[in-house]
């Protein structure tokens, strides 16, 4: 568990606020969509102040929010699976978040690829977005793999606070003592060696 998936719906909840949009949101299977939307969604949409205002409850009549469909003002969020061909091909979106893309079926039905047809949806928007996010399964059969392969793979860097030199956060030069969690918790730049605490890293970023 790295967050990627509560990172994706961070920037769902972003769209429905700031930059409203038709957008879909695809599990391996329509059951895994239900759960994900009683157990991610709607409590991002009733906590978040800016989203509570935005999205009627699910319990309203007309309110537009079902269990897999949100909407709002400017735009709707659908959710489904990637085993259903009619979910995928429903109606045209914005944005596109594919979790888990690694547990997708080969085939949505008979009707191929799901992937490439949520993709599809997106042809009218010129400035599209798709998100793909996954726990990779098995090296060289993997689709996120081979998605990140084809990628820039860039990663986020931050400067050290001493030498200035960019890097990514890696586990290797985190120092910490497992054994007491109490004691302060530092990172070692890769280059000078600089050892600072996680307020002096993030004033950098």
């Amino acid at each position: 568990q790295v967050g990627a998936t509560e990172s994706g719906n961070n920037w769902l909840g972003y769209i429905m606020h700031h930059v409203p949009a038709p957008a879909l949101a695809v599990q391996p299977t329509v059951e895994l969509a239900k759960r994900f939307s009683r157990q991610r969604i709607d409590p991002l949409l009733e906590e978040t102040p800016a989203l509570r205002d935005r999205v009627a409850p699910a319990r309203a009549r007309d309110s537009g929010n079902t269990m897999l469909s949100k909407e709002f003002p400017g735009g709707i969020l659908v959710l489904t699976g990637a085993n259903s061909a009619t979910g995928l091909a429903s109606r045209p979106i914005k944005v596109l978040l594919a979790d888990e893309v690694d547990r997708y079926p080969g085939s949505a039905g008979t009707e191929g690829d799901p992937l490439s047809l949520a993709q599809k949806r997106q042809t009218t928007f010129w400035d599209k977005k798709t998100v793909m996010v996954s726990t990779p399964v098995i090296k060289g059969h993997s689709r996120i793999e081979t998605e990140y392969n084809q990628s820039t793979r860039e990663e986020w860097n931050v400067p050290c606070p001493e030498c200035g030199h960019y890097q990514p956060f890696v586990w290797a030069n985190l120092i910490f003592d497992p054994d007491d969690l109490q004691k302060e918790i530092v990172y070692k730049c890769e280059r000078c060696g600089c050892v600072a605490n996680e307020y002096r890293w993030k004033q950098q970023s």
